[in-house]
């Protein structure tokens, strides 16, 4: 017997704690397949938006190439995997805490959570990338938000690897 997942999102534990999963991964060749660079993923609040970013994130990390046939072997995605699973180093963003009380805070916690963000890439693929703790103090120092993403973006490219950029609840400091 199934547990049931009211409120989970992470997808990785629903898949090795026993939870029922609802297989949607055969969207996920379909985004491939609308050759656009930028999704959007609107719908209405508790209709499993995170749940399917969490997806993504391990469809296409290249840590989780090592699980891929224990987290999709079963599902569509896992019988008809396309080229890209397994590629990307996964950036993942959430704005859920941003603090929106005025502007300055409001960007001022906007850049810690990229920074956070980025600090959380760098612990993840601290084998892949080249002195980690250097592009963490360079990052640190910075201020601008577009300086922290092109250095990020600039190191993965060192390694001749791609980010995917994951961001949820984007609409949270706009509400």
């Amino acid at each position: 017997m199934k547990k049931i997942p009211y409120g989970m999102s992470n997808f990785r534990a629903m898949r090795e704690e026993g939870y029922l999963y609802v297989d949607k991964t055969m969207y996920i060749e379909k985004i491939e397949n609308l050759n656009s660079k930028y999704l959007f993923f609107i719908r209405p609040r508790r209709f499993g938006k995170s749940l399917f970013l969490s997806t993504l994130e391990n469809y296409y990390d290249i840590n989780n190439e090592k699980d891929f046939e224990k987290l999709f072997g079963d599902l569509y995605i896992g019988k008809k995997p396309t080229r890209l699973k397994n590629s990307y180093m996964i950036l993942k963003l959430n704005f859920s805490g941003l603090n929106t009380d005025n502007k300055d805070q409001l960007k001022e916690s906007f850049l810690l959570s990229v920074k956070n963000s980025i600090n959380a890439l760098l612990n993840r693929y601290e084998g892949i990338l080249e002195n980690t703790e250097g592009i963490r103090k360079k990052i640190d120092q910075i201020t601008d938000i577009n300086a922290v993403i092109m250095t990020i973006i600039n190191e993965v490219k060192k390694v001749g690897k791609k980010i995917y950029l994951i961001i949820d609840e984007y609409d949270h400091f706009a509400n």
